[in-house]
């Protein structure tokens, strides 16, 4: 049986209860934290935020060999990273489940520009392929070497998923929250080459 309720500093609620013996004596008296929404989707929150994935930048040219000025360098998440992800808490009988949705792609170039997005993990360059008549919407053009960067060597860029986030709650309530996201930083060389034009006799 319980004797008492009590509001937490958090905001959640306590209630005393006795254990009972058989005869009606009292042995022992406990507090729970009785389940409740907003606690267990907060909960549930946290869940989801320690289960999603950074973000693996896939940068066409290849990162490791350097981007270059005034050509396109496409950006990109691996396709099994653009999956709903899920967490759940549950108490008492209570249980709400909070699902992350990958819904953008955001690619920072660190170059003082504005941030360029797209919907979808991005597209992968295919050197086999046909030549595209136009970069794809995850793309973005470099105007300026790295050596125009405050430390001379790289453009402080980043590649980053926002997630969509809804809730379900075991009792029928449901809702939206705000976007997580996540960021992975990437330090990206700029290579500028001069071309040359050779005129024959």
């Amino acid at each position: 049986m319980h004797e008492a309720d009590r509001v937490e500093p958090d905001g959640s609620t306590s209630r005393l209860y006795a254990r009972v013996c058989a005869d009606g004596t009292v042995t022992d008296w406990q507090w729970f934290t009785l389940a409740n929404v907003p606690g267990l989707r907060t909960s549930a929150v946290d869940d989801v935020g320690r289960r999603l994935p950074l973000p693996v930048p896939v940068l066409s040219p290849d990162l490791a060999r350097g981007l270059v000025v005034n050509v396109a360098t496409w950006f990109a998440a691996p396709a099994g990273q653009w999956a709903p992800v899920t967490g759940t808490a549950e108490a008492l009988g209570l249980s709400v489940s909070v699902t992350a949705l990958p819904v953008e792609l955001v690619f920072d170039p660190g170059d003082g520009t504005a941030p360029v997005s797209c919907a979808g993990p991005g597209a992968t360059f295919d050197a086999s392929a046909p030549p595209p008549a136009a970069a794809p919407d995850c793309s973005y053009i470099y105007r300026d070497a790295s050596t125009a960067a405050p430390n001379g060597r790289f453009w402080p860029a980043s590649l980053s998923i926002r997630w969509s986030v809804t809730w379900t709650a075991s009792d029928g309530q449901t809702g939206a929250l705000d976007p997580l996201i996540t960021t992975t930083p990437i330090e990206a060389v700029v290579h500028e080459y001069q071309a040359l034009e050779r005129n024959g006799s």
